[in-house]
Order: structure tokens, then sequence, then C-alpha cells
């Protein structure tokens, strides 16, 4: 599951990035200012200033048999967004499921 943040988009409709990643949650928004200075810009220094959209995949998982696939799995699917994409993963352990050890 990911949320995306078009940041010229939100802009050009004239609201505001971090409006929009509050309404959609904490964790969205706490993702986006993880990558922001003090002033609340782009840190020069890391990220492109022109880096559009901003994706933040808060939960993926892969069943335990495909575990040595991982990452050409979250490859293919950076693959899909645009090269000024930041994109940033927080894995989530698989579930166990009930009666299985």
């Amino acid at each position: 599951m990911a949320d995306e943040l078009r940041r010229f988009a939100i802009t050009d409709q004239g609201r505001s990035v971090w409006d929009v990643a509050d309404a959609d949650s904490g964790r969205l928004e706490a993702a986006y200012a993880s990558l922001l200075d003090s002033e609340g810009q782009f840190r020069e220094d890391e990220f492109e200033s022109v880096a559009d959209p901003v994706v933040y995949v808060y939960r993926f998982c892969l069943h335990p048999d495909f575990g040595r696939w991982k990452l050409p799995a979250i490859h293919a699917f950076c693959e899909s967004f645009d090269m000024a994409a930041i994109i940033l993963a927080q894995p989530q352990a698989p579930r166990k499921r009930k009666g299985v050890r």
C-alpha cells in the first residue's frame, strides 16, 4: 500500500503539501518531513529540488518463499515512477497464519 504526493500539482491547485500530507495520515506527514530541512525545503545536499512525486510505501510484504525476489520486486515497483520520484518504503514482517508454526 502506498501514498503519493505530487507536490507541483498540489501547489498549482493553491493547496499546501503539508496540509494534504497531514489530512491523509500522520505517517505520510512524518515521511515527507524526513526529507526536509528546518525551513521546510528539500535538503539540497541529498535531494533534487525538482523531486516529484514523493511516494511513501507504508506496507509491503512478500511471502517468505519469494524472499530472494524482494529487491527485484521493489526495483520493478520503483521503476514504474518517473526518475525524479523519491520513494520511501517501510517493510512489514509477514503475518503468521493461525494454526501454522
